[in-house]
């Protein structure tokens, strides 16, 4: 089996134009690059019904930069500040 279609919480999504060699093993598991050079790891532990229930949607950051403009970074800590600015 392989990974052809990846789809995020946000909407996003990545199919087999922005990665290759994604194939699952006996367990559900890929380990694979995307072409931008992203190293993601799959695990598949259910069905695909129902897989986005509970999960915190992906939101832009509410963090402001050193120009004052909105940071751009997009998360889904419950915060809603991304990694760079936690401190805010």
């Amino acid at each position: 089996y392989k990974i052809i279609e990846i789809n995020w919480p946000n909407g996003g999504s990545l199919d087999e134009d922005n990665f290759s060699n994604a194939k699952l093993d006996e367990k559900g598991h890929s380990a694979f690059s995307s072409a931008k050079g992203y190293k993601y790891e799959v695990q598949i532990i259910g069905q695909s019904e129902g897989c986005f229930d509970n999960v915190a949607m992906v939101k832009q950051c509410l963090g402001k930069t050193k120009n004052g403009n909105r940071c751009k970074h997009m998360t889904d800590n419950t915060n809603q500040h991304c990694w760079q600015h936690q401190n805010q």
